[in-house]
């Protein structure tokens, strides 16, 4: 998959989860989280450097980090479900 959607369920701040959609344009490089009316959006730079940016906290480089089965995380915020990686 080189773009697309991807339903999946998020969380923010341990918030309960919810539906919403990772949006592809670039698999690996560039994605965003739709979550609501809320989109955060990704960057990997391919050394290892993810930055995350919204509208209520602007950019700031993030750690992906597994918890659990299927749940990714960059700080406070998670996904879970069938998450492309590459």
């Amino acid at each position: 998959m080189a773009e697309g959607s991807v339903a999946l369920r998020c969380r923010i701040n341990g918030a309960p989860w919810q539906p919403c959609a990772m949006e592809i344009d670039r698999l690996g490089e560039h994605w965003w989280l739709v979550i609501g009316v809320r989109r955060f959006e990704f960057h990997h730079d391919g050394h290892g450097q993810v930055t995350l940016s919204d509208t209520v906290q602007g950019p700031r480089r993030v750690t992906p980090e597994w918890r659990g089965q299927g749940v990714l995380c960059w700080g406070d915020l998670c996904a879970e479900g069938a998450i492309p990686l590459d």
